[in-house]
């Protein structure tokens, strides 16, 4: 297994945000994307993203991203040699599912996020 350097990344550069809402990954893109579609965040501003039910990429780096009165987890992709970085709330569900499998993870090889969803009534019905 490939042990990564788990410390704040110094060099910030330019990178495609995800983010999670309402059961799936939302990739940031600027307005007019094809395929784009939008939202309204709860400051009243318009986000435009892209949807995705997968996401899979190299892990490059991981750390934790402290606001005023917020903090974050960090997950710095690499996806088709695009830069991206996906945000989940420090201490959230989906933060906890990924700590449980941190350690197993092969950070040489490619991870898959894929959202969960549960399946439809009509099938045991």
């Amino acid at each position: 297994m490939t042990n990564l350097n788990f410390a704040i990344i110094a060099e910030e550069k330019p990178r495609t945000f995800i983010s999670t809402f309402n059961g799936q990954f939302e990739i940031k893109v600027d307005e007019g994307t094809p395929g784009a579609k939008s939202r309204e965040t709860k400051s009243g501003k318009t986000t435009w993203f892209i949807p995705a039910k997968i996401i899979n990429g190299f892990i490059t780096d991981i750390d934790k991203y402290e606001g005023k009165d917020w903090a974050s987890f960090r997950i710095f992709l690499t996806i088709k040699e695009q830069d991206y970085l996906f945000t989940l709330p420090w201490g959230g569900s989906l933060a906890r599912a990924f700590f449980y499998r941190m350690e197993g993870l092969d950070y040489s090889q490619p991870v898959t996020f894929k959202m969960w969803t549960p399946e439809p009534e009509s099938k045991y019905w």
